[in-house]
C-alpha cells in the first residue's frame, strides 16, 4: 500500500499494488533494489509505479542534520483499517464486523467491495449494523413530507 498522495502520477495514500520486481542499482559503492509494482491510478489506467527510496531529514539550529533516514513509500497491506480503506474500491473484501463501533463503520467496510462475489463478511450481529441519528431524522422528514 502507498504511504503518500503522487498527484503527478495520478496515485493516492492508500492505493494497493503489487511488487512485480525489482530493477536493482549500482553506484557510489552501494547496491539498491528498488520495487516496481504494479498500480492503479485514481482514472483507472494501470501504471508501473518504480516506488524510489524517500530522504526525511531534521536539523537543529545550526542547520547541522540531527538524523535522517531513507524510506520507500510502501508497506505491507494484508490488513487495513476501515478507515484507511474509505474511498477505496477493491475487488475482494473480507470484513471483520466484530469490532464496529461508530455508526456508518459497516456501510463504508461493506461498500469497499465491487460486487457482491467479491464481499466476505465474518462476525455480523445486527448491534453492527448502526445508522446516524441525524441521517435517520432527515429521511423521516423527507416521508412526512412527500
Amino acid at each position: 500500500m502507498l504511504l503518500r498522495n503522487l498527484p503527478v502520477v495520478g496515485l493516492v495514500n492508500g492505493s494497493t499494488n503489487r511488487v512485480c520486481r525489482y530493477e536493482v542499482r549500482r553506484g557510489g559503492g552501494e547496491t539498491e533494489h528498488v520495487p516496481v509494482v504494479n498500480m492503479v491510478t485514481t482514472s483507472g489506467q494501470p501504471i508501473e509505479y518504480v516506488a524510489e527510496q524517500e530522504v526525511a531529514s531534521v536539523q537543529d539550529a545550526y542547520g547541522m542534520t540531527t538524523w535522517s533516514r531513507r524510506q520507500v513509500p510502501l508497506i505491507l497491506a494484508w490488513a487495513v483499517t476501515i478507515h484507511k480503506a474509505q474511498g477505496a474500491t477493491l475487488d475482494l473484501v473480507d470484513v471483520d464486523l466484530q469490532g464496529c463501533f461508530d455508526v456508518g463503520q459497516a456501510y463504508v467496510a461493506c461498500s469497499r467491495a465491487t460486487s457482491l462475489e467479491g464481499l466476505k463478511v465474518s462476525n455480523f450481529s445486527p448491534g453492527c449494523i448502526q445508522a446516524d441519528p441525524d441521517a435517520v431524522e432527515f429521511y423521516r422528514i423527507l416521508e412526512r413530507n412527500a
